[in-house]
């Protein structure tokens, strides 16, 4: 891997304390109190790196996502797949690893949220309640 990416990558995640393989190919660091691990190839910044968080691949495709709240998360913002940083087209040199983690954080968010204006819409209680009920849950 070229010098420009190894400054990169130190520059990136230096507040991070990250750990490097020997080529600099795979990169391991804790964000959030998670476990995130890196693989990047020597595209890299021009091509998305595959990150893994918390030992998940990070994926927006449809079979991961439960599908009532993948619907409603298409109503209101559209495919995930598509509008997501991670897709090839919206990739961009200027993006960067954490990046990528602060997005996925994000969509989690987003549908933990729907989870819960879900568990709540058929309750038989005063809307003002509801509110509280939800505004608890967040």
């Amino acid at each position: 891997m070229n010098a420009n990416i190894k400054r990169r990558l130190h520059i990136e995640l230096d507040k991070y304390s990250p750990i490097f393989s020997d080529d600099y190919l795979h990169v391991s660091f804790t964000y959030l109190n998670k476990e995130v691990s890196v693989l990047l190839d020597n595209c890299y910044p021009f091509r998305c790196p595959v990150v893994f968080y918390n030992k998940q691949y990070i994926s927006y495709r449809r079979n991961r996502i439960p599908k009532r709240l993948l619907q409603e998360y298409v109503q209101k913002n559209g495919c995930p797949c598509c509008s997501s940083m991670t897709c090839p087209d919206n990739w961009s040199p200027a993006l960067g690893i954490v990046n990528i983690l602060s997005e996925y954080e994000t969509f989690m968010d987003t549908l933990k949220t729907y989870q819960k204006i879900r568990m709540t819409r058929n309750l038989q209680l005063p809307d003002d309640m509801i509110h509280e009920i939800i505004t608890f849950l967040n």
